[in-house]
């Protein structure tokens, strides 16, 4: 879910040539987070204290993690026209640039298109990719 609000947040804030770029490069620190977690838990499996490791662990991959989500929660700007850290000049070019980029886009229904809908669930590509991931996340 955290995800998911983490690309509605970006998306207040870039344009939607710039918002590929931000999301993907968050989704890639989850891989690379994962990455370190594996060594990280090895390292912490090598360490020999009268504190049980899974503590040890769980010191070292969740305090950053709580300190992290305390600093965000005080300091991360909501959108660019209520943010407290901007000027008023700064904030009315970052709305401006926001705004304008609806302006230009093809998306002139609004509406759902139910044929491209129709046409996503159908393909053999979309079944292809959801029968991957599912078989990857449950670890066959």
């Amino acid at each position: 879910m955290f995800g998911q609000a983490m690309a509605f947040h970006l998306s207040l804030w870039y344009k939607k040539d710039e918002l590929a770029k931000r999301v993907g490069l968050f989704i890639s620190a989850g891989a690379v987070a994962g990455a370190f977690s594996g060594l990280i838990s090895f390292g912490v499996n090598h360490i020999e204290s009268k504190i049980a490791q899974y503590k040890i662990l769980f010191l070292i991959e969740g305090l950053p993690s709580f300190l992290l989500a305390l600093i965000v929660f005080f300091f991360l700007p909501s959108r660019p026209d209520t943010s407290k850290f901007l000027t008023e000049e700064e904030r009315v070019i970052a709305c401006t640039r926001i705004n304008s980029d609806s302006g230009n886009s093809l998306e002139v229904n609004k509406g759902i298109d139910w044929k491209a809908v129709r046409y996503t669930l159908t393909h053999w590509r979309t079944w292809v990719i959801a029968v991957s991931y599912s078989a990857m996340n449950l670890g066959l």
